[in-house]
């Protein structure tokens, strides 16, 4: 648990301060666990920003049963998860498209190491959640900060600034994917 919780300090922080580097150790293999940093992060964010509701969904599920509350509850996590994984989602295409990784996986067929390496995740997936992981993370400072009471930004300014953020991000997973491609010519 402490080396996960390390690592995903090492993934979020890395592509807040240094992404290129971050994106590198990625693309050499060094880093994994992008997508479940993500989920992991959106999952905070809902809790950070709306536990008075998640509150009243699970004392709900007293009112109306078990399986009714669990499912309002299950739809307001997956509301609340919908915009980060779609837009890891597009953003796996974005990334998969033209460079040395595949959207849907890289095995090549009558290879047995590609076999062994299957249940990875996506390098793809991988690099796009990673990207989206400061969106998230600023989102969820914002969130927290107007709860202490600071000046509400403008919401679409916010969600803009974080959707630009994610833009570069991606566009910077291809270039070190250019860029490694060029000098080394290997793929992962």
């Amino acid at each position: 648990m402490i080396t996960w919780l390390r690592d995903f300090v090492t993934r979020v922080g890395g592509m807040i301060v240094a992404p290129r580097s971050t994106l590198e150790a990625l693309r050499d293999g060094q880093l994994r666990g992008g997508l479940t940093d993500l989920v992991v992060l959106a999952l905070l964010q809902l809790v950070a920003m709306r536990l008075p509701t998640v509150v009243s969904h699970v004392l709900f599920m007293n009112d109306v049963g078990f399986a009714d509350g669990l499912l309002m509850l299950l739809n307001f996590v997956a509301r609340g998860l919908f915009i980060p994984v779609l837009a890891t989602l597009a953003g796996a295409v974005v990334v998969g498209l033209g460079t040395s990784y595949s959207i849907f996986g890289s095995r090549e067929e009558g290879d047995p190491e590609s076999d062994a390496a299957s249940d990875a995740p996506l390098p793809a997936l991988d690099f796009a959640a990673l990207c989206a992981l400061p969106a998230v993370a600023l989102q969820t400072v914002v969130a927290l900060w107007v709860r202490l009471g600071a000046p509400t930004p403008p919401r679409y300014s916010m969600m803009a600034v974080a959707a630009l953020w994610f833009v570069v991000l991606l566009v910077l997973a291809r270039l070190t994917d250019r860029r490694a491609q060029r000098d080394g010519g290997s793929t992962p």
